[in-house]
């Protein structure tokens, strides 16, 4: 059974909270606490598996108290909004940003027809979120990359995907790149539905690229990072323009799918992909990484130590695809150095 934690300043919202976990025997609610301060408190009191947070309160924000339980207790955070305006969606990229490990909305009242299904969803990816911990206890076995001849001068396009933990990854990876930085970068991070305009927002606030959320149909611009939409899968219909394709079913559970993209970079772009897979829970993307390959693209994951869940990046390390294993404060400077030697 998971401990868990409520911190929520709004008594009806906490009350709601309780309800929807109560009924489901995986979890114990050990404790609430009305605002940031008394919930950095009470996870040092408590101790729970794992907290569920809202992020706009009183006293200290969500933001905040994400950072001082990471510091003092790591314990895995889901935050919940009640609002998706810009404030509340940017205070939850920067909570995603200091350790927590994932951003929904709160499920309606129990009077809405979706309030069962939502309440579901939240129930199986708090628990999902609660064995984070665990996960991120594995021991790194000794992955040596074998030596490869690729040529270093062929990168044309940039593909990342992320999930658990991504936000952050991203925002490490793309802060050291630069504004003309010389070809498209095309982006999956599995995000819950209505936070991906509020990721492109806040990543474009932060660093020197223009980012943006892909659009059907758009022209791709060097320089420019397109997010994939937070109800679609990402991909081409040619070397130079977007498909943003909502009519295509999920993939592994996910739309947008990592392995989407990875497919449509590696049917277009061929050796000339450069594939990057970040922190996630998973196996998405390890088929779409195994078409990079076949082209003879180049691969880089995530290393074990600095994932908050290495699933997706340890797939094609065991798959043995991946031709660098980095820890992620790394990946900006190797894929700078290797797209920059394309014009060496």
């Amino acid at each position: 059974m998971k401990k868990l934690l409520i911190i929520d300043d709004s008594m009806t919202s906490r009350l709601l909270l309780r309800n929807i976990f109560e009924n489901d025997p995986r979890f114990v609610v050990v404790g609430e606490a009305q605002n940031g301060a008394e919930g950095v408190e009470s996870a040092r009191r408590h101790r729970p598996d794992v907290i569920v947070m809202d992020v706009a309160m009183p006293v200290m924000d969500g933001f905040e108290a994400t950072r001082h339980i990471m510091a003092a207790t790591p314990i895995p955070i889901v935050i919940v909004t009640s609002s998706l305006s810009s404030r509340e969606v940017e205070t939850s990229m920067k909570a995603l940003q200091s350790g927590a490990v994932l951003a929904m909305q709160k499920p309606p009242g129990p009077q809405s027809p979706d309030f069962e299904e939502k309440s579901q969803t939240l129930r199986k990816m708090v628990f999902l979120m609660s064995e984070v911990g665990v996960a991120r206890r594995h021991t790194f076995k000794d992955f040596k990359p074998l030596p490869t001849a690729k040529r270093l001068s062929q990168y044309q396009i940039l593909a990342i995907a992320s999930s658990t933990g991504g936000p952050g990854a991203l925002h490490k990876v793309l802060s050291v790149l630069p504004a003309d930085f010389p070809v498209p970068i095309l982006i999956v991070q599995h995000i819950a539905l209505g936070f991906a305009e509020g990721l492109a927002r806040w990543l474009n606030a932060e660093v020197s690229l223009n980012v943006r959320v892909a659009r059907d149909g758009e022209t791709i611009r060097s320089g420019t990072v397109y997010v994939a939409a937070d109800d679609g899968h990402l991909g081409l219909s040619s070397r130079t323009q977007l498909v943003v394709d909502r009519v295509s079913e999920p993939i592994s559970g996910f739309r947008p799918s990592a392995d989407y993209l990875f497919h449509a970079v590696a049917e277009h772009y061929g050796s000339r992909t450069l594939a990057v897979i970040l922190t996630g829970m998973g196996r998405d993307g390890a088929n779409g990484l195994r078409e990079v390959a076949q082209k003879d693209g180049f691969i880089i994951a995530q290393d074990e130590l600095t994932s908050v869940v290495w699933s997706m990046p340890r797939a094609p390390v065991d798959d043995g695809i991946a031709d660098e294993v980095l820890p992620v404060q790394d990946i900006g400077a190797a894929v700078a150095s290797r797209v920059a030697k394309r014009f060496g």
